[in-house]
């Protein structure tokens, strides 16, 4: 289910402005870009940085290990002045421009970079990601998971399909700061517990967040096997506490 590689990062570095306060939504257009390249340009081990600082009038490319990164500047006055739409416009161009600079210098693939584009343009510089249904088994339902992206928040919601009146339910399951998501991984499997309860399997299936389809209860259920219970309902837990503010580190 975890479709964000290669990790694309974008750092803002100009003195007394705060990345998270200006582009509060820019991970959003990573993870929309990140979505329509779709792993078409094989960069599983790697990463991609997008750098916007004072001074790069000509942008640069650079590579250190497996990071590539792209070093580029923008008019932060004219910036702060747009619209949110139009933010997330230009912060789409820039990742389109860097993926193009360095898939000019280490032969990326153009048409994989040119096809996410133009796909990120046409959703209107907003995510979501639909996951593929999955059979219950006892052949009522189909479920699948919905993944919504509100700045640092990651929303997952099922969606059940009722093969025989053809309605669909849906039910949030977890709001958890996206980090717990693309970065650390947590969450990446989603499928039927048994017949009646689909949602996210987590900890190799020893914690489950599921929906039931005859009482329509959103349940978190601990299942040890090889963790101890305590640790997994503090896992649990910790997936669903409040997100702290973050500072940039300027």
């Amino acid at each position: 289910m975890n479709f964000l590689n290669p990790y694309i990062e974008i750092y803002l570095g100009y003195r007394n402005e705060d990345q998270h306060e200006l582009m509060p939504f820019y991970r959003e257009v990573l993870w929309l870009f990140s979505k329509n390249l779709d792993n078409r340009l094989r960069m599983f081990q790697h990463r991609v940085n997008i750098e916007i600082e004072e001074g790069y009038d000509t942008p640069q490319n650079f590579k250190f290990d497996s990071i590539y990164s792209y070093r580029t500047s923008i008019d932060i006055t004219n910036f702060k002045k747009l619209d949110e739409h139009s933010k997330r416009k230009q912060v789409l161009e820039l990742v389109h421009s860097g993926f193009n600079s360095l898939a000019e210098e280490f032969n990326w693939d153009k048409e994989a970079i040119a096809d996410a584009y133009k796909k990120s343009v046409e959703e209107n510089y907003g995510f979501v990601y639909y996951t593929d249904y999955k059979l219950s088994r006892n052949k009522k339902f189909k479920g699948r998971i919905r993944i919504d992206l509100d700045k640092r928040l990651a929303i997952f919601t099922s969606e059940l399909l009722d093969l025989k009146t053809g309605d669909l339910r849906t039910a949030e399951l977890l709001q958890t700061e996206q980090g717990n998501f693309a970065w650390w991984r947590y969450i990446r499997e989603f499928g039927w517990m048994d017949s009646e309860n689909f949602g996210l399997k987590l900890k190799n299936r020893q914690v489950w967040i599921t929906i039931n389809t005859i009482s329509g209860e959103v349940t978190g259920t601990i299942n040890p096997k090889k963790s101890d219970s305590r640790s997994l309902e503090d896992f649990l837990k910790k997936l669903k506490e409040p997100i702290k503010p973050l500072r940039s580190v300027q």
